[in-house]
Formats: C-alpha cells, sequence, structure tokens
C-alpha cells in the first residue's frame, strides 16, 4: 500500500515568516546604542558649554551698561563687584560716611518719609535689596582675573567704607554719573578652562566690549 502524498502549497504572494529577536540580541543593540551615545555625548556638550560662556560675556556687557545708565539718570556712583574663581556678582551704590548718615536719618522712625508714608518706604528698600542681591553667570561659567585701572576719584573711594569692603577681593567696576566708568578687563572661563572670553570698558566713552573666544595664548593681544 502506497502511503499518501500530502504537498504544502503557497497560497498568494504574502511574506515568508521571519525570526523574532531573542532577548539576548535586543539587550545587546541596547548595550551598543548606550555606548555610542556615551562616546558621541562630549561632542554636543562642549558647544553648549562654550554657548553658556559667551552668555556670560553678554550678560557682564548688559549690566555695564544698565548700570551706566542708572548711574547717569540717578547721579549716584554704582559699583560692580564680582568673585574671582566664581560666578557671583553684584551692583551696589557706593556711599560715602555722609550719605550713609543722610540714609540713616532718612529710615529711622522719626523721618518725614517713614511717618507720612511707610508702605513707599517699604517698597523703595525691597527694591534696593532686589536690585543689590548677589547674582550669577551661567551655570559653569566664572572669573578668572580682572584688571581695574585706579584714577583719581576711584582713590578717593575709602575702600573701608561699608558697601565697598570686600575683604582682600579684587577692586571693583565703577560707573560715574557723568557717564565715565572705570577702565577695566575682566576675563571668563567655563570648567574646560581651554576657551576664554574677555569683557572690556572704556572709561571715557563707556563703551563696552565682548571678545569672542580666545585660547590662552591669545588672551594677551585681547584688548
Amino acid at each position: 500500500m502506497v502511503a499518501p502524498v500530502t504537498a504544502h502549497v503557497r497560497l498568494g504572494p504574502g511574506p515568508a515568516p521571519r525570526r523574532a529577536m531573542t532577548l539576548l540580541e535586543l539587550m545587546l543593540v541596547l548595550a551598543l546604542l548606550v555606548a555610542i551615545g556615551a562616546m558621541a555625548m562630549p561632542a554636543f556638550q562642549v558647544p553648549f558649554e562654550y554657548h553658556r560662556l559667551r552668555q556670560g560675556g553678554e550678560l557682564v556687557r548688559v549690566e555695564w551698561n544698565k548700570a551706566r545708565i542708572k548711574a547717569m539718570k540717578t547721579g549716584q556712583t554704582l559699583m560692580f563687584r564680582y568673585t574671582p574663581a566664581a560666578g557671583a556678582y553684584q551692583v551696589l551704590p557706593y556711599f560715602t560716611q555722609q550719605d550713609w548718615l543722610e540714609a540713616d536719618a532718612a529710615h529711622s522712625p522719626s523721618s518725614t518719609l517713614a511717618r507720612t508714608n511707610p508702605q513707599l518706604q517699604t517698597a523703595t528698600q525691597a527694591a534696593d535689596a532686589a536690585a543689590q542681591a548677589e547674582r550669577q553667570l551661567p551655570e559653569g561659567v566664572v572669573f578668572v582675573s580682572g584688571e581695574v585701572e585706579a584714577d583719581t576719584r576711584s582713590l578717593q573711594i575709602e575702600p573701608t567704607a561699608s558697601n565697598i569692603s570686600n575683604g582682600s577681593g579684587p577692586p571693583p567696576v565703577l560707573f560715574y554719573p557723568d557717564g565715565t566708568t572705570s577702565d577695566a578687563r575682566l576675563v571668563l572661563t567655563n570648567q574646560y578652562q581651554r576657551l576664554f572670553i574677555v569683557v572690556s570698558v572704556r572709561s571715557l566713552t563707556g563703551l563696552v566690549r565682548v571678545s569672542p573666544l580666545v585660547s590662552s595664548d591669545e588672551l594677551p593681544s585681547v584688548p
């Protein structure tokens, strides 16, 4: 007796069956993607860090321009103070000893302002405190060094005055009511310390310039 022959016939042009990926193969693919991403991350991160460095230079430029304009509007000398090897800075008014005595008298409980409009006095004090609060450069950006040339007026500003004393810190950049400033040059960098940016201001014109990113060898040639 001859056994029957069974024939398997494919109907239509359907796709051939494919073998599914195993769990081990999926894990190997994921591990490969993670490794490639880890190697490529610095190539994407460095441009972002240098972008923050440029932002830091522009931030200082804006703060200096605002301080100069405010000094001319208010008739009050302003100071830009910064912390080397950190990103902290402040913009503060400079007060002489006579200014401090007059301010104490104006803010005493018996002063006319305190008696007639205490809410206005409180709002003014809050606005002054906010304007003088310590601020920060973009994350990772720090002040490397600074040069501030002394002039006749800056030498007359007592370094022991209550709001200018900064321990052994660098001299502040000054902005005067007549629109002139200190001759100053600040250098900023980030955690890589490969490139730097220079922010400078001219005393007579108050013109602020921000350099392009430069190497340590190019720093001396930046005006």
